[in-house]
């Protein structure tokens, strides 16, 4: 069992090969030297790789913070709370980012299955889904497969059957609780919120850079989209915003 549980452990593990490793130290190294720029190009390359990583990410968004462009550097500190979303050094960025920009944290999942699907990333939950599909899908068949086990071993794995199916259902839920957030998008720079789908119509609102956003639907280039925390909506250019899941 054990065994079982590290091998699906390693699997989830990034692999980085020699020259993702070798990028990765030059565009450190070209950040410490101050060539901000180019290194934004080696990050950005690197995080547009197969292996992007949490580290990737979180430096990426320290150059674009540096520069101040905080639009960027909110949407690189966001991507990489998907891998990493209880690491303090990069929510404390994160968080100084939205201050420079002005912007607020998206609002938390309301209620208190909300509180309960925030406490993990929608990849963590993702991840415990898996797991707790293997584990119920192991015993089950451990379970049929030996009629030897004794009485204390068939009703251990009976009883971690039925905590993993419990498992399984909060994951689940958790996850169909926060399924909006799949489209969610970070306004890239200022921005402007139209009243209908076309680059001469009226700006209903102007839009930070770094402010969260929900996209509802589509017409030609055009978004509309809702500003999270707010009640104001409108249409948006595709250039103008990227999504936070790639």
């Amino acid at each position: 069992m054990k065994l079982i549980l590290l091998l699906l452990f390693c699997c989830c593990l990034p692999i980085f090969g020699e020259e993702d490793q070798n990028s990765f130290a030059q565009a450190t190294q070209l950040a410490q030297s101050g060539k901000i720029k180019d290194a934004i190009t080696a990050y950005e390359k690197l995080a547009d790789g197969n292996h992007t990583s949490a580290t990737i990410l979180y430096n990426l968004g320290n150059c674009y913070h540096s520069i101040g462009d905080h639009g960027r550097a909110i949407l690189a500190y966001e991507r990489a709370r998907l891998l990493t979303p209880h690491d303090y050094d990069l929510l404390g960025n994160l968080e100084l980012s939205r201050k420079a920009a002005e912007v607020s944290a998206a609002p938390a999942t309301p209620g208190l299955w909300g509180g309960i699907a925030d406490s993990l990333s929608r990849n963590e939950w993702s991840k415990l889904l898996i797991l707790s599909s293997w584990v119920v899908a192991f015993s089950t068949l451990v379970v049929f497969l030996r009629k030897s086990l004794t009485r204390p071993w068939r009703n251990g794995l009976i009883a971690c059957f039925v905590l993993f199916v419990i498992l399984i259902g909060l994951a689940s839920w958790s996850l169909q609780l926060r399924k909006s957030e799949v489209t969610r998008c970070v306004v890239i720079a200022k921005s402007s919120l139209l009243l209908s789908p076309f680059g001469s119509a009226e700006v209903r609102s102007n839009c930070q850079a770094g402010s969260i956003i929900d996209v509802q639907q589509q017409h030609q280039d055009y978004y509309f989209v809702n500003l999270l925390g707010t009640e104001i909506s409108g249409w948006i250019s595709q250039r103008e915003f990227e999504k936070i899941y790639p």
